[in-house]
Protein backbone atom coordinates (compact mmCIF):
# COMPACT_ATOMS: atom_id res chain seq x y z
CA UNK A 1 0.00 0.00 0.00
CA UNK A 2 0.99 3.68 -0.08
CA UNK A 3 2.34 3.60 3.49
CA UNK A 4 4.64 0.74 2.55
CA UNK A 5 5.78 2.82 -0.45
CA UNK A 6 6.78 5.66 1.87
CA UNK A 7 8.80 3.30 4.02
CA UNK A 8 10.44 1.72 0.97
CA UNK A 9 11.57 5.10 -0.38
CA UNK A 10 13.11 5.91 2.98
CA UNK A 11 15.01 2.61 3.06
CA UNK A 12 16.23 2.96 -0.54
CA UNK A 13 17.48 6.49 0.06
CA UNK A 14 19.23 5.32 3.24
CA UNK A 15 21.34 3.09 0.96
CA UNK A 16 22.44 6.17 -0.98
CA UNK A 17 20.31 5.54 -4.06
CA UNK A 18 18.61 8.56 -5.71
CA UNK A 19 14.89 7.76 -5.68
CA UNK A 20 11.83 9.96 -5.20
CA UNK A 21 8.36 8.98 -3.99
CA UNK A 22 6.88 9.56 -7.44
CA UNK A 23 9.28 6.97 -8.94
CA UNK A 24 7.63 4.15 -7.02
CA UNK A 25 4.21 5.04 -8.40
CA UNK A 26 5.43 5.54 -11.97
CA UNK A 27 7.59 2.41 -12.20
CA UNK A 28 5.42 -0.69 -12.55
CA UNK A 29 8.20 -3.22 -11.81
CA UNK A 30 11.38 -3.48 -9.78
CA UNK A 31 13.35 -3.58 -13.03
CA UNK A 32 11.76 -0.35 -14.21
CA UNK A 33 12.55 1.33 -10.89
CA UNK A 34 16.16 0.12 -11.08
CA UNK A 35 16.44 1.54 -14.59
CA UNK A 36 15.27 4.96 -13.39
CA UNK A 37 17.78 4.95 -10.53
CA UNK A 38 20.59 3.68 -12.74
CA UNK A 39 20.23 6.55 -15.22
CA UNK A 40 20.37 9.22 -12.52
CA UNK A 41 23.58 11.05 -11.81
CA UNK A 42 24.46 12.63 -8.47
CA UNK A 43 23.62 16.01 -9.98
CA UNK A 44 20.20 14.71 -10.95
CA UNK A 45 19.69 13.54 -7.40
CA UNK A 46 20.41 17.01 -6.08
CA UNK A 47 17.56 18.27 -8.22
CA UNK A 48 15.05 15.54 -7.42
CA UNK A 49 15.96 14.58 -3.86
CA UNK A 50 13.63 15.81 -1.12
CA UNK A 51 15.11 18.63 0.89
CA UNK A 52 14.24 19.81 4.37
CA UNK A 53 14.56 23.53 3.58
CA UNK A 54 13.30 24.44 0.14
CA UNK A 55 12.24 27.81 -1.26
CA UNK A 56 8.52 28.43 -1.11
CA UNK A 57 6.81 30.67 -3.63
CA UNK A 58 10.06 32.38 -4.58
CA UNK A 59 10.69 33.44 -0.99
CA UNK A 60 13.67 32.70 1.20
CA UNK A 61 14.04 29.10 2.42
CA UNK A 62 11.64 28.16 5.21
CA UNK A 63 13.54 27.57 8.46
CA UNK A 64 13.02 24.57 10.69
CA UNK A 65 11.68 26.32 13.77
CA UNK A 66 9.14 29.02 14.47
CA UNK A 67 5.42 29.33 13.83
CA UNK A 68 3.87 27.14 11.14
CA UNK A 69 0.49 27.19 9.42
CA UNK A 70 -1.99 24.64 10.77
CA UNK A 71 -2.36 21.45 8.77
CA UNK A 72 -5.92 20.51 7.71
CA UNK A 73 -6.26 17.97 10.52
CA UNK A 74 -5.42 20.60 13.13
CA UNK A 75 -8.16 22.82 11.68
CA UNK A 76 -10.53 19.84 11.85
CA UNK A 77 -9.68 19.38 15.53
CA UNK A 78 -10.13 23.10 16.23
CA UNK A 79 -13.61 23.10 14.65
CA UNK A 80 -14.56 20.03 16.65
CA UNK A 81 -14.54 22.05 19.86
CA UNK A 82 -14.34 20.66 23.36
CA UNK A 83 -11.23 19.71 25.34
CA UNK A 84 -8.33 18.21 23.39
CA UNK A 85 -5.41 18.25 25.84
CA UNK A 86 -5.50 14.46 26.38
CA UNK A 87 -6.05 13.57 22.70
CA UNK A 88 -3.14 11.22 21.97
CA UNK A 89 -1.67 8.12 20.42
CA UNK A 90 0.59 5.80 22.36
CA UNK A 91 2.89 2.79 22.07
CA UNK A 92 4.14 0.34 24.69
CA UNK A 93 7.58 -1.13 24.03
CA UNK A 94 9.85 -3.71 25.64
CA UNK A 95 12.98 -2.20 27.18
CA UNK A 96 16.27 -4.10 27.40
CA UNK A 97 17.47 -5.49 30.68
CA UNK A 98 20.07 -3.32 32.35
CA UNK A 99 18.62 -0.06 31.09
CA UNK A 100 19.32 2.92 33.33
CA UNK A 101 17.55 6.26 33.57
CA UNK A 102 20.48 8.33 32.31
CA UNK A 103 20.86 6.23 29.15
CA UNK A 104 17.13 6.37 28.53
CA UNK A 105 17.05 10.16 28.98
CA UNK A 106 19.89 10.63 26.47
CA UNK A 107 18.10 8.32 24.04
CA UNK A 108 14.89 10.30 24.29
CA UNK A 109 16.74 13.60 23.98
CA UNK A 110 18.22 12.51 20.65
CA UNK A 111 14.79 11.61 19.30
CA UNK A 112 13.12 14.80 20.56
CA UNK A 113 15.94 16.92 19.11
CA UNK A 114 15.60 15.18 15.73
CA UNK A 115 11.84 15.40 15.21
CA UNK A 116 10.29 18.87 15.18
CA UNK A 117 6.73 17.71 15.95
CA UNK A 118 7.78 16.54 19.41
CA UNK A 119 8.72 20.14 20.21
CA UNK A 120 5.46 21.78 19.13
CA UNK A 121 3.74 24.34 21.32
CA UNK A 122 0.15 25.47 20.84
CA UNK A 123 -1.28 28.92 21.35
CA UNK A 124 -5.09 29.23 21.64
CA UNK A 125 -5.71 32.94 22.08
CA UNK A 126 -9.34 33.86 21.51
CA UNK A 127 -10.14 30.61 19.74
CA UNK A 128 -7.46 31.17 17.08
CA UNK A 129 -4.94 28.36 17.12
CA UNK A 130 -1.29 28.56 16.18
CA UNK A 131 1.59 26.11 16.47
CA UNK A 132 5.26 26.88 17.02
CA UNK A 133 8.26 24.56 16.82
CA UNK A 134 10.52 25.18 19.79
CA UNK A 135 14.32 25.00 19.29
CA UNK A 136 15.96 21.72 20.22
CA UNK A 137 17.97 23.30 23.00
CA UNK A 138 14.77 24.61 24.60
CA UNK A 139 13.42 21.16 25.43
CA UNK A 140 14.84 18.86 28.13
CA UNK A 141 13.58 15.34 27.54
CA UNK A 142 14.23 14.42 31.18
CA UNK A 143 11.14 16.43 32.08
CA UNK A 144 9.04 14.05 29.98
CA UNK A 145 10.37 10.88 31.63
CA UNK A 146 8.75 9.16 34.62
CA UNK A 147 10.10 6.00 36.22
CA UNK A 148 7.77 3.44 37.82
CA UNK A 149 9.13 0.47 39.81
CA UNK A 150 7.41 -2.75 38.65
CA UNK A 151 10.05 -5.25 39.77
CA UNK A 152 8.50 -8.60 40.67
CA UNK A 153 4.96 -7.65 39.55
CA UNK A 154 2.73 -10.40 38.22
CA UNK A 155 1.15 -9.94 34.78
CA UNK A 156 -2.25 -8.86 36.09
CA UNK A 157 -0.77 -6.31 38.48
CA UNK A 158 1.53 -4.98 35.73
CA UNK A 159 -1.40 -4.49 33.39
CA UNK A 160 -3.32 -2.58 36.04
CA UNK A 161 -0.32 -0.36 36.67
CA UNK A 162 0.16 0.26 32.93
CA UNK A 163 -3.48 1.26 32.60
CA UNK A 164 -3.32 3.67 35.53
CA UNK A 165 -0.03 5.21 34.40
CA UNK A 166 -1.25 5.65 30.82
CA UNK A 167 -4.19 7.65 32.13
CA UNK A 168 -1.90 9.74 34.30
CA UNK A 169 0.49 10.32 31.39
CA UNK A 170 -2.35 11.55 29.17
CA UNK A 171 -3.38 13.95 31.94
CA UNK A 172 0.15 15.41 32.00
CA UNK A 173 0.07 16.35 28.31
CA UNK A 174 -0.16 20.11 27.84
CA UNK A 175 -0.01 21.35 24.25
CA UNK A 176 -0.26 24.99 25.36
CA UNK A 177 2.86 24.50 27.49
CA UNK A 178 4.67 22.62 24.73
CA UNK A 179 4.29 19.25 26.46
CA UNK A 180 3.49 16.99 23.51
CA UNK A 181 5.17 13.89 24.91
CA UNK A 182 5.11 11.81 28.08
CA UNK A 183 7.24 8.71 28.60
CA UNK A 184 6.78 6.19 31.40
CA UNK A 185 9.54 3.67 32.10
CA UNK A 186 8.26 0.60 33.90
CA UNK A 187 11.53 -0.52 35.51
CA UNK A 188 11.47 -4.28 36.17
CA UNK A 189 14.90 -4.41 37.74
CA UNK A 190 18.57 -4.37 36.68
CA UNK A 191 18.45 -7.56 34.59
CA UNK A 192 14.79 -7.98 33.60
CA UNK A 193 13.30 -6.39 30.46
CA UNK A 194 10.88 -3.63 31.41
CA UNK A 195 8.35 -1.60 29.47
CA UNK A 196 8.38 1.89 27.98
CA UNK A 197 5.15 3.77 27.33
CA UNK A 198 5.30 6.71 24.92
CA UNK A 199 2.21 8.93 24.92
CA UNK A 200 2.24 11.64 22.24
CA UNK A 201 -0.40 14.29 21.61
CA UNK A 202 -2.18 13.56 18.35
CA UNK A 203 -1.20 16.97 16.94
CA UNK A 204 2.37 15.66 16.86
CA UNK A 205 1.97 12.08 15.65
CA UNK A 206 0.02 9.72 13.40
CA UNK A 207 0.17 6.04 12.50
CA UNK A 208 3.00 6.46 9.98
CA UNK A 209 5.01 8.49 12.50
CA UNK A 210 5.30 5.52 14.84
CA UNK A 211 7.00 3.55 12.05
CA UNK A 212 9.66 6.27 12.19
CA UNK A 213 9.83 6.85 15.95
CA UNK A 214 10.16 3.25 17.15
CA UNK A 215 13.21 2.41 14.99
CA UNK A 216 14.74 5.79 15.87
CA UNK A 217 14.38 5.09 19.60
CA UNK A 218 16.15 1.77 19.09
CA UNK A 219 18.90 3.33 16.95
CA UNK A 220 19.49 6.17 19.42
CA UNK A 221 19.71 3.72 22.34
CA UNK A 222 22.23 1.56 20.48
CA UNK A 223 24.40 4.61 19.82
CA UNK A 224 24.22 5.87 23.41
CA UNK A 225 25.07 2.46 24.89
CA UNK A 226 28.02 2.22 22.49
CA UNK A 227 29.29 5.60 23.66
CA UNK A 228 28.53 7.32 20.34
CA UNK A 229 26.54 10.44 19.56
CA UNK A 230 23.25 9.31 17.98
CA UNK A 231 23.04 10.14 14.27
CA UNK A 232 19.51 9.34 13.14
CA UNK A 233 18.56 9.07 9.47
CA UNK A 234 17.76 12.52 8.07
CA UNK A 235 14.26 13.89 7.70
CA UNK A 236 13.42 14.63 4.07
CA UNK A 237 10.88 17.44 4.20
CA UNK A 238 10.36 19.23 7.48
CA UNK A 239 6.95 19.64 9.07
CA UNK A 240 7.14 23.40 8.65
CA UNK A 241 8.06 23.25 4.95
CA UNK A 242 5.13 20.88 4.33
CA UNK A 243 2.67 23.16 6.11
CA UNK A 244 3.78 26.12 4.00
CA UNK A 245 3.57 24.08 0.81
CA UNK A 246 -0.01 23.07 1.58
CA UNK A 247 -0.98 26.67 2.23
CA UNK A 248 0.26 27.61 -1.21
CA UNK A 249 -1.20 24.51 -2.84
CA UNK A 250 -4.68 25.49 -1.63
CA UNK A 251 -4.71 28.32 -4.19
CA UNK A 252 -3.17 26.53 -7.16
CA UNK A 253 -5.28 26.09 -10.28
CA UNK A 254 -4.90 22.31 -10.32
CA UNK A 255 -6.22 22.06 -6.76
CA UNK A 256 -9.11 24.43 -7.37
CA UNK A 257 -10.13 22.25 -10.32
CA UNK A 258 -11.19 19.60 -7.80
CA UNK A 259 -14.06 21.71 -6.44
CA UNK A 260 -16.73 20.30 -8.83
CA UNK A 261 -15.84 16.76 -7.71
CA UNK A 262 -16.21 17.53 -4.02
CA UNK A 263 -19.40 19.58 -4.44
CA UNK A 264 -21.00 16.77 -6.46
CA UNK A 265 -19.96 14.21 -3.84
CA UNK A 266 -21.65 16.24 -1.09
CA UNK A 267 -24.62 17.49 -3.09
CA UNK A 268 -27.14 14.86 -1.97
CA UNK A 269 -28.20 14.21 1.66
CA UNK A 270 -27.17 10.93 3.22
CA UNK A 271 -29.97 8.60 4.48
CA UNK A 272 -29.48 8.23 8.21
CA UNK A 273 -28.62 5.17 10.26
CA UNK A 274 -28.68 6.86 13.66
CA UNK A 275 -31.73 8.16 15.48
CA UNK A 276 -30.37 11.72 15.28
CA UNK A 277 -27.21 13.66 14.57
CA UNK A 278 -24.42 13.91 17.16
CA UNK A 279 -24.95 16.51 19.88
CA UNK A 280 -21.56 17.74 21.19
CA UNK A 281 -23.10 18.48 24.59
CA UNK A 282 -24.05 14.87 25.29
CA UNK A 283 -22.40 12.66 22.65
CA UNK A 284 -18.82 12.58 23.86
CA UNK A 285 -15.93 10.13 23.91
CA UNK A 286 -17.13 8.89 27.30
CA UNK A 287 -20.29 7.49 25.65
CA UNK A 288 -18.43 5.52 22.98
CA UNK A 289 -18.83 1.75 22.74
CA UNK A 290 -16.85 -0.67 20.61
CA UNK A 291 -17.12 -4.04 18.92
CA UNK A 292 -14.34 -5.99 17.16
CA UNK A 293 -14.99 -8.38 14.29
CA UNK A 294 -12.53 -10.43 12.25
CA UNK A 295 -12.09 -12.77 9.32
CA UNK A 296 -10.02 -15.97 9.44
CA UNK A 297 -6.93 -16.34 7.27
CA UNK A 298 -8.83 -18.45 4.73
CA UNK A 299 -10.91 -15.39 3.83
CA UNK A 300 -8.31 -12.72 4.64
CA UNK A 301 -5.69 -14.04 2.22
CA UNK A 302 -7.81 -13.75 -0.96
CA UNK A 303 -9.11 -10.34 0.14
CA UNK A 304 -5.50 -9.13 0.36
CA UNK A 305 -4.09 -10.86 -2.71
CA UNK A 306 -6.04 -12.69 -5.38
CA UNK A 307 -9.25 -10.65 -5.31
CA UNK A 308 -7.50 -7.26 -5.72
CA UNK A 309 -5.21 -8.78 -8.38
CA UNK A 310 -8.13 -10.25 -10.33
CA UNK A 311 -9.99 -6.94 -10.44
CA UNK A 312 -6.96 -4.60 -10.59
CA UNK A 313 -8.18 -3.18 -7.30
CA UNK A 314 -6.75 -2.10 -3.97
CA UNK A 315 -7.58 -3.80 -0.68
CA UNK A 316 -9.63 -0.82 0.48
CA UNK A 317 -11.68 -1.06 -2.75
CA UNK A 318 -12.73 -4.55 -1.66
CA UNK A 319 -13.42 -3.55 1.95
CA UNK A 320 -15.53 -0.55 0.95
CA UNK A 321 -17.48 -2.62 -1.58
CA UNK A 322 -18.43 -4.94 1.25
CA UNK A 323 -19.38 -1.99 3.46
CA UNK A 324 -21.55 -0.41 0.77
CA UNK A 325 -23.44 -3.64 0.11
CA UNK A 326 -23.87 -4.26 3.85
CA UNK A 327 -25.33 -0.83 4.62
CA UNK A 328 -27.54 -0.88 1.51
CA UNK A 329 -28.86 -4.33 2.47
CA UNK A 330 -29.55 -3.11 6.02
CA UNK A 331 -31.45 -0.09 4.72
CA UNK A 332 -33.61 -2.27 2.47
CA UNK A 333 -34.25 -4.70 5.30
CA UNK A 334 -35.41 -1.93 7.64
CA UNK A 335 -36.95 0.49 5.15
CA UNK A 336 -34.36 3.19 5.86
CA UNK A 337 -33.46 4.92 2.60
CA UNK A 338 -33.42 1.74 0.54
CA UNK A 339 -34.49 3.72 -2.52
CA UNK A 340 -31.21 5.68 -2.37
CA UNK A 341 -28.52 3.02 -2.86
CA UNK A 342 -25.52 5.22 -2.19
CA UNK A 343 -23.49 5.56 0.97
CA UNK A 344 -21.56 8.69 1.92
CA UNK A 345 -18.47 7.76 3.94
CA UNK A 346 -15.57 9.83 5.24
CA UNK A 347 -12.31 8.03 4.52
CA UNK A 348 -9.12 8.51 6.47
CA UNK A 349 -5.81 8.41 4.62
CA UNK A 350 -2.19 9.00 5.58
CA UNK A 351 -2.25 12.39 3.81
CA UNK A 352 1.41 12.23 2.77
CA UNK A 353 0.94 12.41 -0.99
CA UNK A 354 3.64 14.80 -2.29
CA UNK A 355 2.18 18.00 -3.73
CA UNK A 356 5.57 18.69 -5.38
CA UNK A 357 8.31 16.45 -6.76
CA UNK A 358 10.84 17.41 -4.10
CA UNK A 359 8.64 16.44 -1.17
CA UNK A 360 9.57 13.40 0.94
CA UNK A 361 7.54 12.81 4.11
CA UNK A 362 8.59 9.20 4.62
CA UNK A 363 10.56 10.15 7.77
CA UNK A 364 8.66 13.22 8.92
CA UNK A 365 6.84 12.92 12.24
CA UNK A 366 3.52 14.74 12.64
CA UNK A 367 -0.24 14.46 12.17
CA UNK A 368 -0.68 14.40 8.40
CA UNK A 369 -3.93 12.43 8.22
CA UNK A 370 -6.37 13.36 5.48
CA UNK A 371 -10.13 13.02 5.91
CA UNK A 372 -12.30 13.17 2.80
CA UNK A 373 -15.80 12.11 1.68
CA UNK A 374 -16.62 9.50 -0.95
CA UNK A 375 -20.00 8.45 -2.26
CA UNK A 376 -20.30 4.70 -2.85
CA UNK A 377 -23.13 4.19 -5.33
CA UNK A 378 -24.59 0.73 -6.00
CA UNK A 379 -27.50 1.80 -8.21
CA UNK A 380 -28.81 -1.19 -10.13
CA UNK A 381 -27.01 -3.81 -8.01
CA UNK A 382 -28.98 -6.06 -5.67
CA UNK A 383 -27.08 -6.03 -2.35
CA UNK A 384 -28.61 -9.35 -1.32
CA UNK A 385 -27.18 -11.00 -4.42
CA UNK A 386 -23.85 -9.24 -3.93
CA UNK A 387 -23.60 -10.74 -0.44
CA UNK A 388 -23.55 -14.19 -1.97
CA UNK A 389 -20.56 -13.50 -4.18
CA UNK A 390 -20.71 -14.28 -7.86
CA UNK A 391 -21.59 -11.84 -10.68
CA UNK A 392 -23.40 -9.29 -8.49
CA UNK A 393 -20.45 -9.02 -6.09
CA UNK A 394 -18.04 -8.70 -9.02
CA UNK A 395 -20.18 -5.93 -10.54
CA UNK A 396 -20.29 -4.14 -7.19
CA UNK A 397 -16.50 -4.31 -6.82
CA UNK A 398 -15.93 -2.97 -10.33
CA UNK A 399 -18.36 -0.13 -9.66
CA UNK A 400 -16.82 0.89 -6.33
CA UNK A 401 -13.29 0.53 -7.67
CA UNK A 402 -14.09 2.93 -10.52
CA UNK A 403 -15.67 5.44 -8.15
CA UNK A 404 -12.69 5.40 -5.80
CA UNK A 405 -10.25 5.74 -8.72
CA UNK A 406 -12.03 8.94 -9.61
CA UNK A 407 -11.23 10.60 -6.28
CA UNK A 408 -8.71 13.37 -7.06
CA UNK A 409 -5.21 12.89 -5.64
CA UNK A 410 -6.32 10.14 -3.23
CA UNK A 411 -8.45 12.71 -1.36
CA UNK A 412 -5.67 14.89 0.06
CA UNK A 413 -7.08 17.99 -1.68
CA UNK A 414 -10.38 17.97 0.20
CA UNK A 415 -8.87 18.98 3.53
CA UNK A 416 -6.66 21.54 1.80
CA UNK A 417 -9.63 23.21 0.12
CA UNK A 418 -11.91 22.73 3.13
CA UNK A 419 -9.55 24.37 5.62
CA UNK A 420 -6.74 26.32 3.93
CA UNK A 421 -8.53 28.38 1.26
CA UNK A 422 -10.78 31.16 2.58
CA UNK A 423 -12.94 31.14 -0.57
CA UNK A 424 -13.58 27.39 -0.87
CA UNK A 425 -13.74 26.54 2.86
CA UNK A 426 -17.25 27.91 3.58
CA UNK A 427 -18.69 26.28 0.45
CA UNK A 428 -17.46 22.81 1.41
CA UNK A 429 -18.31 23.34 5.07
CA UNK A 430 -21.91 24.15 4.19
CA UNK A 431 -22.29 21.12 1.94
CA UNK A 432 -20.71 18.80 4.53
CA UNK A 433 -23.08 20.08 7.21
CA UNK A 434 -26.05 19.07 5.04
CA UNK A 435 -24.77 15.74 3.74
CA UNK A 436 -23.27 14.58 7.09
CA UNK A 437 -21.40 11.29 6.56
CA UNK A 438 -22.32 8.98 9.44
CA UNK A 439 -19.45 6.54 9.01
CA UNK A 440 -15.74 7.19 9.07
CA UNK A 441 -13.61 4.36 7.68
CA UNK A 442 -9.87 3.85 8.10
CA UNK A 443 -7.90 0.88 6.78
CA UNK A 444 -4.42 0.87 8.32
CA UNK A 445 -3.10 -1.77 5.96
CA UNK A 446 -0.99 -4.71 7.01
CA UNK A 447 0.82 -3.92 10.24
CA UNK A 448 4.12 -5.71 10.76
CA UNK A 449 4.87 -4.11 14.14
CA UNK A 450 3.55 -6.95 16.29
CA UNK A 451 3.92 -7.69 20.00
CA UNK A 452 6.93 -9.79 20.93
CA UNK A 453 7.98 -11.45 24.16
CA UNK A 454 11.62 -10.57 24.70
CA UNK A 455 13.02 -8.37 21.90
CA UNK A 456 14.19 -4.92 23.03
CA UNK A 457 12.15 -2.04 21.58
CA UNK A 458 9.57 -4.31 19.98
CA UNK A 459 5.93 -3.76 20.90
CA UNK A 460 5.01 -5.18 24.29
CA UNK A 461 2.24 -7.78 24.65
CA UNK A 462 0.50 -5.68 27.33
CA UNK A 463 -0.30 -2.90 24.85
CA UNK A 464 -4.03 -3.56 25.17
CA UNK A 465 -3.84 -2.31 28.77
CA UNK A 466 -3.08 1.24 27.61
CA UNK A 467 -6.11 3.52 27.87
CA UNK A 468 -7.19 7.15 27.50
CA UNK A 469 -6.62 8.12 23.87
CA UNK A 470 -9.39 10.73 24.16
CA UNK A 471 -10.49 13.33 26.62
CA UNK A 472 -13.80 11.93 27.92
CA UNK A 473 -15.56 15.21 27.06
CA UNK A 474 -14.37 15.35 23.43
CA UNK A 475 -17.40 15.52 21.11
CA UNK A 476 -18.26 12.58 18.90
CA UNK A 477 -18.12 13.46 15.18
CA UNK A 478 -19.51 10.29 13.58
CA UNK A 479 -22.14 7.87 14.87
CA UNK A 480 -19.87 5.04 13.63
CA UNK A 481 -16.08 4.85 13.20
CA UNK A 482 -14.52 1.74 11.65
CA UNK A 483 -10.79 1.10 12.10
CA UNK A 484 -9.58 -1.92 10.16
CA UNK A 485 -6.16 -3.58 10.05
CA UNK A 486 -4.50 -6.81 8.96
CA UNK A 487 -2.13 -8.46 11.45
CA UNK A 488 -0.18 -11.70 11.53
CA UNK A 489 -1.92 -14.66 13.12
CA UNK A 490 -0.89 -18.21 13.96
CA UNK A 491 -2.57 -19.50 10.78
CA UNK A 492 -1.76 -16.53 8.52
CA UNK A 493 -2.87 -12.92 8.17
CA UNK A 494 -5.97 -11.93 10.11
CA UNK A 495 -8.26 -9.09 9.11
CA UNK A 496 -9.69 -7.28 12.13
CA UNK A 497 -11.99 -4.28 12.36
CA UNK A 498 -13.17 -2.32 15.39
CA UNK A 499 -16.55 -0.61 15.17
CA UNK A 500 -16.85 2.30 17.59
CA UNK A 501 -20.16 4.07 17.98
CA UNK A 502 -21.91 6.68 20.09
CA UNK A 503 -24.03 4.77 22.58
CA UNK A 504 -26.89 7.27 22.59
CA UNK A 505 -27.16 7.37 18.79
CA UNK A 506 -27.18 3.67 17.93
CA UNK A 507 -28.22 0.54 19.77
CA UNK A 508 -25.70 -2.28 19.97
CA UNK A 509 -27.94 -4.74 18.05
CA UNK A 510 -27.96 -2.34 15.08
CA UNK A 511 -24.18 -2.12 15.04
CA UNK A 512 -23.84 -5.89 15.40
CA UNK A 513 -26.22 -6.44 12.50
CA UNK A 514 -24.33 -3.99 10.30
CA UNK A 515 -20.96 -5.52 11.17
CA UNK A 516 -22.29 -9.05 10.57
CA UNK A 517 -23.62 -8.00 7.17
CA UNK A 518 -20.24 -6.52 6.32
CA UNK A 519 -18.38 -9.69 7.29
CA UNK A 520 -20.83 -11.74 5.21
CA UNK A 521 -20.25 -9.44 2.24
CA UNK A 522 -16.46 -9.78 2.59
CA UNK A 523 -16.76 -13.55 2.71
CA UNK A 524 -18.73 -13.39 -0.52
CA UNK A 525 -16.13 -11.16 -2.14
CA UNK A 526 -13.36 -13.54 -1.03
CA UNK A 527 -14.89 -16.26 -3.22
CA UNK A 528 -14.31 -14.20 -6.38
CA UNK A 529 -10.62 -15.12 -6.63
Amino acid sequence: DSIVSLQLVSRIRAEGLPVAVRDLFQASTVAALAAVIDTRTPADDQQTAPRARVPFGGEAPVPFGGELPLLPTAHWLRELGGPIDRFNQSMLMITPGGLDEQTLARTLQAVVDHHDALRLRMDRNGGTWSLTIMPADAVDARGYLHRVDVAGMADGELRQRISAESDAAAARLGPDAGVMLQVVWFDAGPTTPGRLLAVVHHLAVDGVSWRVLLPDISAAWQAVTAGRQPELAPVGTSLRVWSHRLLGNAHERSRLAEIPWWTETLRHPNPTLASRGPDPRVDTAATRKSLTVSLPAVSTVPLLTTVPATFNARVDDVLLTGLATAVTAWRQRHGRGGDAPSLLVDLEGHGRQPVDDDIDLSRTVGWFTSIYPVRLDLTGIDPTEAHRGGPAAADALRRIRAQLRGVPDRGVGYGILRHLNAQTAPVLAGLAATARPEIQFNYLGRVDMLPAQDAAWDLAPEGDAVTSAFDPAMPVVYPIVIDAVTVAGADGPLFTATWTWAGALLDEPVVRELSDLWIEALRGLATLS
